[in-house]
């Protein structure tokens, strides 16, 4: 599968290193223009790091980013997409981040959409190659929608919540609205499976009713989501 991956994508490095510090892995399409990401790459405060454009129309999401990891020549894999603008300071800061030996995964804003900790947007992240390829990457099965984040509960389950790091102070630019459409399938496989932290993260109860509200969906979703991940759901092979 991983072969099959790699085979039908067109890996570009429009930045190279001998040993870089940082990979940066951004999918494409041939008919999208990433020239201005690129470009926003290379006027950097650093200089030491790879740009891995995995340019196909075959894969989905989930598999370009797949095949940047494993194609990534760095401990240090950072995610974003091609419609973003990285500020002069993006590498450096994450690279100091990934000072921390115990962070495994660091999670961004970006300017147009900033919800928080435990988001994880796609367009900005930061993760230990070795752990990403443990846990499987990321999971076609959410491509398109909830795939980010769903990788980002992954790694929480894994390493634990003290292995990852937000900084809000980490910002892409996204110029434009965010080309992703909620997908209804999506999102009903992602609340089965992390009833809890969904309603947690997005419900914050303010009145009698709407506490027993979120409360009983919260219960009907951990009852389904056993039975959804026991038998139907299995968990991506490492990478």
């Amino acid at each position: 599968m991983l072969g099959d991956i790699i085979f039908r994508s067109v890996i570009l490095r429009p930045l190279s290193a001998d040993s870089p510090s940082a990979s940066i892995v951004i999918p494409t399409l041939p008919s999208r223009d990433h020239s201005s990401v690129v470009e926003s790459l290379r006027r950097q405060t650093v200089e030491n790091f790879e740009v891995i454009l995995v340019n196909s129309d075959e894969l989905d999401v989930c598999e370009a980013r797949n095949a940047g990891i494993v194609e990534a020549d760095s401990d240090i894999i950072l995610f974003t997409d091609d419609d973003c603008y990285a500020p002069a300071t993006w590498v450096e800061t994450a690279l100091s981040r990934f000072e921390n030996d115990d962070i495994v995964l660091l999670e961004g804003t970006v300017d147009v959409h900033s919800p928080g900790p435990r988001h994880y947007i796609g367009a900005n992240l930061g993760v230990d190659r070795d752990a990403a390829r443990r846990i499987g990457g990321f999971d076609s099965r959410f491509a398109g929608w909830r795939d980010d984040t769903e990788f980002g509960y992954r790694m929480e389950s894994a390493l634990g919540l003290d292995a990852i790091q937000y900084d809000p102070d980490w910002e892409m630019l996204h110029p434009g609205e965010f080309g992703s459409r909620r997908k209804l399938l999506n999102e009903m496989r992602f609340k089965l499976l992390y009833p809890r932290r969904m309603h947690d993260l997005i419900t914050t109860p303010d009145e009698p009713l709407r506490e027993l509200y979120v409360s009983t969906r919260r219960e009907w979703y951990r009852i389904c989501g056993r039975l959804y991940e026991t038998l139907l759901y299995s968990r991506p092979e490492p990478l």
